[in-house]
Order: structure tokens, then C-alpha cells, then sequence
């Protein structure tokens, strides 16, 4: 939509105030998360999509293309990796061994790890995948990501999804996700 928006010449503010907004940072700032590839409210894409005479069918297509992409993305294989969960809201990422790369290995040592260090633990074994353990290292549910929901563990910090980092440099790590 941001093309549409700036064909008109409209700034994120103006565009807020043409579909309602009082709040017109509240506003700019949602219409500003979605352009940068986030989520939308159905409301706020259907009084968007008026603003700036965008059709239902041409929202359909879009709508589409992003399903396509998010796809793609989910396709990309990736290194598996463990999430512990160390307290409510405190998600830190840690990579898998070598050895333990296979689903089978992969989900062993997942399990150890939260039998060992009593933790909650969620296993990525692709952008889609994730097997989750309670503190005993029994796996008690295997989830599957959709273009809404993550299936890793994450904290919000402001706007942004985030595990913690502990091997220096930043604090917070995003989570994996597309534009990320």
C-alpha cells in the first residue's frame, strides 16, 4: 500500500486522519507497521484499501502474493536451534552441537537439555516446525508456524519479536521471520 499511498502524495499521517484515526501517531505508526511487512487489522485494510481506491480484487492479489512469499520463506531451510525457556517472557536462542543436526538427534538432545537443566524448551527444526518439551524433557507438543503465528517462543520488547542473546553483542536477538 505504501506505493498507492505516496502516488497520492499522502503522508502516514494524512492517510490516519483519511481513515479515522483521532490518535493520528497511533495512526501513522500502525499504517507504518504495515508497510514495513506487518500485520493489519481487517478493518484498517478495508478503510486503507478505500482511502486509496485499492479493489477488493486487487487486495485479494496482493494478499495472495504475500501468502506466496511467506511460503517460500518458510520453505528456506534453516539450522535447527533450541529455545529455553528460562522464566516467563525470557526466551534465550541456543544453536544445536554438530552431532545433533538430524530431527531424531535434534529432538534427543532437545530433550536432555530440558530434563538437565529443568526448562521449559522449544526445538526449531524449520521455519515451520517446532517441538516443544516440559521441564521433565518430554515433548508435549509439535507446532506449525502460519503467516500470523510464529511457532517459536518470543517476548515483545516495543514492536519487536525477540529472544534473548547471551553471546555478546546485542541483548535481544529478533525472532526469525520474514524482513528479518
Amino acid at each position: 500500500m505504501a506505493p498507492k499511498r505516496q502516488e497520492r502524495n499522502l503522508t502516514t499521517g494524512q492517510l490516519a486522519r483519511l481513515v479515522g484515526y483521532k490518535n493520528l501517531s497511533r495512526g501513522s505508526n500502525r499504517i507504518l507497521a504495515f508497510e514495513a511487512g506487518g500485520k493489519v487489522a481487517p478493518d484498517l485494510l478495508g478503510k486503507l484499501a478505500e482511502a486509496l481506491e485499492v479493489s477488493p480484487d486487487e487486495v485479494r492479489r496482493l494478499a495472495a502474493e504475500d501468502y506466496r512469499d511467506w511460503l517460500a520463506w518458510a520453505d528456506e531451510p534453516i539450522r535447527p536451534y533450541l529455545v529455553l525457556r528460562w522464566t516467563a517472557c525470557a526466551y534465550q536462542r541456543v544453536e544445536l552441537p554438530e552431532d545433533d543436526l538430524e530431527p531424531e538427534a535434534a529432538e534427543a538432545y532437545a530433550s536432555r537439555v530440558a530434563r538437565e537443566r529443568g526448562l521449559m524448551v522449544s526445538l526449531a527444526l524449520s521455519r515451520r516446525l517446532s517441538v516443544y518439551f516440559d521441564a521433565r524433557g518430554q515433548a508435549y507438543e509439535r507446532r506449525e508456524a502460519t503467516p500470523d503465528v510464529a511457532c517459536m517462543p518470543y517476548a515483545v520488547f516495543g514492536s519487536r519479536r525477540c529472544q534473548l542473546n547471551f553471546d555478546g553483542g546485542e541483548v535481544l536477538r529478533p525472532i526469525d521471520e520474514p524482513g528479518n
